[in-house]
């Protein structure tokens, strides 16, 4: 295969995405920096709604490739085809966005911008705050995480982002090769647009913080809520044995794990998605979901938030 050399690629994950794809493709198409600098690089994951067909129709005016793989595959099977089909494009930086997310068009010049000076060559990755598009097509701002723009130092500001990151959204632009390329690693990062998973890099890296929303992403909500909290506390405690088994001062920075805070949080987390299963009818996951709260952080059963869901729970299951 041919290799070629680009700035910035831009990665789309399809899988049966044709009601959404036009608006994230052509978000790309009108950013404010040259398109010879940009790559559309679309892997379809045997997408069967016409969403290929839509990613070829592009191929011919614009500077897109596209692969669709053979069979269907999980999530983080297609982000390691993706990596290996990375391999052939020549490029500085990288983002992912996932269908129907949209760049606002100056989104690339900062980011790209920003990493090109020589003051942030070790950042390796910018976190830039988003707005949120619901099915509608309505827009909604987002809490910032930080009130001003900031440098993430590499340890020190981990156990923060953990915290102010628990539920929170953010584009992410990195530089080539900062992405893991091994299966073990890809299900912490299958969820490209999601803060505290993210957070996992500043154990290695420093990062950007930006306070301006410079992209909009869906309103989405997770398959498996059960799932998706269990994972967020394996991370946790997975880093408390890394520190405990070390128990040097190389790890000192972990020692903020031992705050009821993030626990609060992740508790908290936990009833908006409690809340979001009442809301469809699933009465089952929301009290296992209220349960996990419970367990996570035992002073939650005091807030208003888990007495009124707890009381909604057991009136639906009547």
């Amino acid at each position: 295969m041919q290799t070629d050399f680009y700035n910035t690629v831009i990665l789309l994950l399809t899988d049966n995405n044709s009601e959404t794809i036009d608006r994230s493709i052509q978000s790309i198409l009108h950013q404010s920096i040259y398109s010879e600098r940009i790559k559309i690089v679309a892997v379809d994951n045997h997408s069967t709604d016409g969403t290929y067909e839509k990613l070829i129709g592009y191929v011919k005016s614009d500077d897109i490739s596209v692969y669709r793989l053979e069979k269907r595959y999980l999530k983080t099977r297609l982000m390691l085809h993706a990596n290996y089909l990375l391999r052939y494009t020549m490029h500085r930086y990288l983002t992912i966005l996932n269908p129907g997310d949209m760049l606002y068009p100056n989104y690339l010049e900062i980011c790209s911008g920003l990493m090109d000076d020589a003051s942030h060559a070790e950042a390796m990755i910018i976190f830039c705050e988003v707005d949120f598009i619901d099915n509608e097509g309505r827009i909604f701002n987002q809490t910032p995480m930080f009130d001003k723009d900031r440098i993430l130092e590499k340890e020190r500001h981990l156990i923060e982002v953990f915290n102010q990151g628990m539920g929170h959204k953010v584009q992410c632009f990195y530089r080539v090769g900062t992405l893991p390329n091994i299966l073990f690693e890809l299900p912490h990062f299958v969820d490209f647009n999601d803060c505290f998973k993210k957070a996992w890099f500043l154990q290695f890296h420093n990062c950007i913080y930006i306070k301006n929303n410079l992209a909009c992403i869906c309103r989405s909500k997770y398959p498996d809520k059960i799932i998706d909290l269990a994972s967020r506390l394996y991370m946790i405690t997975r880093f408390k044995v890394y520190r405990d088994t070390v128990g040097n001062e190389s790890t000192a920075f972990l020692d903020g794990l031992d705050s009821e805070e993030i626990y609060k949080n992740l508790s908290m987390l936990a009833l908006q998605y409690a809340s979001e299963s009442l809301a469809d009818g699933e009465i089952g996951t929301a009290k296992k979901i209220l349960l996990f709260a419970e367990m996570v952080f035992e002073d939650i059963i005091n807030t208003e938030f888990y007495s009124a869901l707890k009381t909604l729970s057991l009136r639906e299951n009547l």
